[in-house]
């Protein structure tokens, strides 16, 4: 009989894709470019509490393309376990079409094949539409360092990367992602990766991103709803969700419903990791020496393509 953790992960999962036009080019694994253009660059707005900006998408212009999107069955349940990852209950293909800002044409996408030889050559593909739209010496440049604005603290979860969201190149922006956007003080690999970011690569712009319909994040609101399991630290993943789980329990979200106690719980996981990369004497002394090192909480909302700031920015002027 599987586990009440279980069942109630299971039930999260199961939320309807609502997808865009332009498939059938992506599941043939044909590239798309737009023939319409767009210079002005995007940037999101951290400006203003509960501010959303979306990546601009465009529809084919060829509409004898477009096409419905095939999808496979629902994946089955792994076997019960104190915590246990939600698979996506359908693969989908969607457009991602987003403008670059430094381009004059919008980014090449194709649905990912699963062999060794088709990747490599979609990375073939993507290499010369880089050197054609960004100069043939873009790699070269590259080359010789990096110079990223922003360092993301983000969801492993691949429907959000963090590049393409964010209509960035190569360069731009400085990663750490993990399960469930987590940044426990206890872990070197997350302060190693804040530590270089700000005192080797001078970054002055870190943001805690969760997204909805995280699967971590559904996993923890499960197990906090029934008692933790003697074994419950056994594993990796039961440890690294523990922080997260006790949160959930805190929280006390049993009385609203599970979508809504979903979206609260990654939320407030945002700002228990905005809170936590304020405490570390990177952050800290960054401020005491002046730095203009600004730490932020975002969500990106899956079923919209959006970025939503959470109005929790901390600077050096708004905390010392």
């Amino acid at each position: 009989m599987p586990s009440r953790a279980l069942l109630i992960a299971a039930a999260v999962r199961q939320t309807t894709t609502q997808c865009t036009p332009n498939s059938r080019s992506l599941s043939e694994g044909r590239p798309y470019r737009s023939k319409h253009t767009n210079s002005t660059p995007w940037h999101p707005n951290v400006n203003s509490p509960g501010t959303s900006t979306s990546v601009a998408k465009s529809r084919h212009p060829d509409p004898s393309l477009e096409g419905p999107l095939s999808s496979s069955p629902p994946s089955s349940p792994l076997p019960a376990s104190h915590i246990h990852l939600p698979s996506p209950s359908s693969p989908v293909n969607f457009d991602t079409q987003g403008t670059h800002p430094h381009r004059r044409h919008t980014y090449p996408v194709r649905a990912m094949q699963s062999t060794p030889q088709r990747m490599f050559s979609g990375n073939s593909e993507w290499r010369s539409f880089v050197e054609q739209e960004m100069g043939p010496d873009f790699f070269k440049d590259l080359a010789k360092g990096q110079s990223p604005k922003l360092l993301w603290i983000g969801c492993a979860d691949s429907r959000v990367p963090e590049t393409i969201v964010m209509a960035a190149k190569p360069g731009d922006i400085f990663v750490h992602r993990n399960i469930a956007n987590q940044f426990h003080l206890s872990d070197d690999s997350a302060r190693s990766v804040l530590t270089y970011a700000v005192d080797n690569l001078h970054v002055q712009t870190i943001a805690v991103v969760g997204h909805t319909k995280c699967g971590g994040a559904a996993a923890c609101l499960g197990a906090s709803r029934q008692p933790a399991p003697p074994n419950a630290d056994e594993t990796a993943l039961g440890r690294w969700l523990g922080p997260m789980t006790e949160l959930a329990r805190e929280l006390d979200l049993d009385t609203i419903p599970d979508d809504e106690a979903l979206d609260k719980l990654v939320e407030e996981n945002v700002k228990a990791q905005v809170a936590n990369v304020i405490k570390t004497d990177t952050v800290q002394n960054a401020w005491k020496n002046g730095k203009d090192v600004t730490v932020h909480g975002w969500v990106f909302e899956i079923e919209h393509g959006k970025i939503r700031d959470l109005g929790i920015s901390a600077s050096k002027d708004t905390v010392m």
